[in-house]
C-alpha cells in the first residue's frame, strides 16, 4: 500500500514537473521576442562599458604621453607656449581620470612664470576635490613649496600638516622638512626638532638625512 501511495505522489511530481516545463516553454515561445530584446540590450550595455573603459584608457595614455612631452620641451624661453599646450590638455581632456595631473603641471609652470595667484588658485582647486588623493597631496606640497619660497611659512605649515595627516606616504617627507625649515623660521625650535627627528625616524636612507641631522645638532637636539 505505501508503494502505492509513493508512486502516486512521484507521479504526481512527474506531472506537475513536466506542467511547469511546458509552461516555461509555452512563456518562452509566447515571449521570445521581448526577451532576446532584454538579452540584446544587456549585450549591448556590456559593450558600451567595455568600449568606454577602453575608450578612457586610450584617452588617459595620449594625455600622459602630451603632458610628458610638454614638460619635457618647457624652457625659460618658451615658458608661454608651454603653459597654453598645457591649458590646451586640461581643456581636451576634461573630465579624464587623471586629469588632475595635468592641472598640476600647468599650476607649476604658472608658478615658474611667475603667475603666483593662477599657480596657487589652481593648486588649492585640485586640493579641494578630494583631500585624501594622491593629486591632492601633491598640489598641497606644491602649494606649501611656494608658499615657503615665498617666505610666508605661516601658511606653507598648513600644506605641509594637511600632508602629514594625509594619507599618501611619499610625500610626507618633504613635508617634514619643510615643517621643520619654517617652524625654524618662526622661531619655534621645539617644533622644527619634532619635524626633522619625525623624518628621521620615518623615512631612513631617504634624502635630505644630512640636512635633518645638521639642523637638529644647531638646534641643540
Amino acid at each position: 500500500m505505501a508503494t502505492v501511495i509513493k508512486k502516486k505522489i512521484d507521479d504526481k511530481k512527474l506531472d506537475e514537473f513536466i506542467s511547469t516545463s511546458e509552461r516555461l516553454m509555452i512563456d518562452l515561445n509566447e515571449n521570445w521576442p521581448k526577451y532576446a530584446s532584454i538579452l540584446g540590450i544587456v549585450v549591448l550595455l556590456v559593450v558600451i562599458l567595455v568600449y568606454m573603459d577602453s575608450s578612457q584608457k586610450t584617452k588617459r595614455s595620449s594625455m600622459f604621453q602630451k603632458i610628458s612631452q610638454a614638460e619635457w620641451a618647457s624652457t625659460e624661453a618658451n615658458r608661454d607656449s608651454t603653459i597654453k599646450e598645457l591649458e590646451g590638455i586640461v581643456n581636451e581632456f576634461g573630465g579624464v581620470e587623471g586629469v588632475a595631473y595635468a592641472e598640476l603641471a600647468l599650476a607649476r609652470q604658472y608658478l615658474l612664470a611667475g603667475n603666483s595667484e593662477k599657480g596657487s588658485q589652481l593648486l588649492s582647486k585640485i586640493g579641494s576635490n578630494d583631500p585624501t588623493s594622491l593629486y591632492s597631496q601633491l598640489a598641497a606640497l606644491e602649494l606649501g613649496s611656494h608658499l615657503e619660497l615665498s617666505g610666508k611659512c605661516n601658511e606653507a605649515l598648513g600644506r605641509f600638516k594637511s600632508i602629514i595627516d594625509g594619507t599618501a606616504s611619499f610625500t610626507k617627507a618633504e613635508a617634514y622638512i619643510g615643517s621643520g625649515r619654517c617652524q625654524e623660521v618662526a622661531g619655534d625650535k621645539t617644533s622644527a626638532l619634532v619635524s626633522y627627528k619625525a623624518f628621521i625616524e620615518n623615512f631612513p636612507g631617504y634624502a635630505g638625512h644630512e640636512f635633518a641631522e645638521e639642523r637638529i645638532k644647531v638646534l641643540g637636539g
